[in-house]
């Protein structure tokens, strides 16, 4: 028998239901776990899945464990596959990960060490530049004051076990000053901000020697560096420096789901972090009908009898409207990655006919941040 997905969500919402848009079309069966009322995952048609609400945001062994006896009680299935959804969640499944297994919950991952190895950025880093891949030049002393420049978590904990504030854009001395005063500096490394296009490679590296990849470049995002808006899909991943990724990521015994950011400088590609989980815009692959899902789904017991032959779509674009409200609530703006924001408002009307939530099966969703960021 098949083992269901059990999705846990409520953060990275926009992958989620990608993901759940794909698992429906290829009547992969999934279960989820929503976070609270505010899910919105509730306001979906997916709430037919839905067989349980987590009333807190953060995640115990005991509260796990009662939770999943629950959801057993109800499905009457003992076995999962967990999505790696969030980071958070991926890494309270490596911690806990015996115990989790045992309660009959596949964790689709790699190690704990090598999982940290490539999500921790300061150890990704270093590891990409001793591999001879191009990264951003760190900073050091009084160099720290060369503006701008990133400050970035070198882990994801703190000494404490605290999450750490995602990185930072230090624009000015001033900036600096109010991050030295709000973060203890100890934490965090400095590297130059790199300009130049941005860049998604998208991988899903296989145990069985099945890789798949896309890319996409992204044009309009969120301010400081957080979600991306809008996105089209590129011909990168056939470039060589995508099997030379996917080589290092073996060479570290990586598999499974993983985004490299990229940022292009003349003919050079300049790695910025990695996320070895479902990414955000992860729409844009399941509307391109990338291979990508296929191939994690297929090494998880699924689509068996599915070969992939056909090349993904390259007419497609991914667009969060509801990321735009930021923009009322940051001196920043919105950030233009080659492109300008008169291109946008000229073209907004064909981004939004791809609007990840102005979809039948999300339309609330749509209509709730709309409304919200008319407030």
């Amino acid at each position: 028998m098949q083992k269901p997905f059990l999705i846990f969500s409520g953060y990275n919402n926009r992958g989620v239901i990608a993901f759940c848009r794909f698992a429906t079309s290829e009547n992969i069966p999934f279960h989820v776990i929503a976070c609270e009322q505010d899910d919105p995952i509730l306001a979906t048609t997916y709430a037919k899945n839905v067989i349980a609400v987590r009333r807190r945001n953060s995640l115990t062994e005991s509260g796990l464990l009662s939770l999943l006896k629950d959801v057993k009680n109800t499905t009457n299935v003992s076995q999962y596959h967990c999505l790696p959804s969030s980071e958070y969640l991926n890494r309270f499944l490596l911690n806990n990960r015996e115990i989790v297994e045992r309660a009959g919950i596949e964790v689709p991952l790699c190690s704990k060490m090598i999982y940290e190895q490539i999500s921790d950025k300061l150890r990704f880093s270093e590891l990409c530049k001793e591999a001879g891949f191009d990264t951003p030049r760190n900073l050091t002393g009084n160099s720290c004051l060369e503006f701008p420049f990133v400050a970035k978590p070198k882990c994801y904990f703190d000494d404490s076990g605290k999450v750490q504030p995602k990185p930072v854009i230090i624009q000015t001395a001033e900036d600096f000053g109010a991050f030295s005063k709000a973060f203890n500096k100890d934490s965090f490394f400095f590297q130059e901000f790199v300009n130049g296009e941005s860049h998604y490679l998208l991988l899903y590296v296989s145990k069985n020697g099945g890789d798949v990849a896309f890319s996409q470049r992204n044009l309009v995002q969120q301010p400081c560096g957080r979600s991306i808006i809008a996105a089209i899909p590129t011909t990168l991943y056939k470039e060589s420096i995508t099997l030379r990724y996917i080589s290092f990521l073996k060479s570290l015994g990586f598999f499974g789901l993983i985004m490299i950011e990229l940022r292009k400088c003349e003919d050079r590609f300049v790695m910025i972090e990695a996320n070895p989980r479902i990414w955000g815009p992860m729409q844009l692959i399941v509307d391109c009908d990338s291979p990508i899902l296929a191939a994690f789904a297929r090494e998880h017991g699924h689509l068996q009898s599915r070969l992939v032959v056909r090349e993904p779509k390259l007419n497609i674009k991914f667009f969060w409207s509801g990321g735009l409200a930021s923009r009322q609530q940051s001196r920043s703006g919105l950030t233009f990655h080659g492109y300008s924001p008169e291109v946008f408002m000229n073209e907004y009307g064909d981004w939004l006919r791809h609007d990840v939530w102005l979809r039948p099966d999300s339309k609330d969703v749509f209509y709730r941040e709309a409304t919200q960021n008319e407030a």
